[in-house]
């Protein structure tokens, strides 16, 4: 009897060693318990979601008068763009959270996502400091789908 509880005992302790919840590691194996979660990743996450909002809320307060002052949109053009922009921007969250919960994990897909937002600010950014990349079209209709790809990026 003392040989089981022995046994059984070794095997809570081996079982203890990874979480069980389904977590696994970058590699797909079961993620270890001590290497894993506690506050490691929290500082990235918090620090690209404060970045975040900062860029959406400083950047959705500016773009009406950019669609009416640079881009030459009438009010009802403009506030439409806003509102899809605003809209789009509330949205694809949920693209970010079928992709992390069915393919790339959610480390992955933060990391990836992230990525891909400091490109487009950075874009944004250049754009509006290089007076050479300002150059406003002659028929503003037909570029809008450039432009709202642009900021979207």
């Amino acid at each position: 009897m003392a040989e089981i509880v022995d046994t059984s005992t070794k095997l809570d302790t081996e079982e203890d060693i990874y979480t069980k919840d389904g977590t696994v590691n970058y590699k797909n194996n079961p993620a270890n318990r001590k290497k894993t979660g506690t506050w490691k990743a929290c500082p990235f996450i918090l620090g690209n979601e404060c970045c975040e909002r900062l860029a959406y809320y400083r950047m959705s307060m500016n773009l009406l008068l950019y669609f009416k002052n640079e881009l030459h949109q009438h009010s009802a053009t403009a506030s439409k763009n806003l509102s899809n922009w605003s809209g789009t921007c509330y949205v694809t969250p949920l693209l970010g959270a079928f992709l992390a919960d069915a393919y790339l994990g959610r480390y992955w897909t933060i990391a990836i996502f992230s990525i891909i937002y400091v490109m487009g600010m950075t874009l944004l950014t250049i754009s509006a400091s290089v007076s050479r990349l300002n150059v406003r079209p002659l028929c503003w209709e037909e570029s809008d789908g450039l432009s709202f790809t642009a900021l979207l990026v």
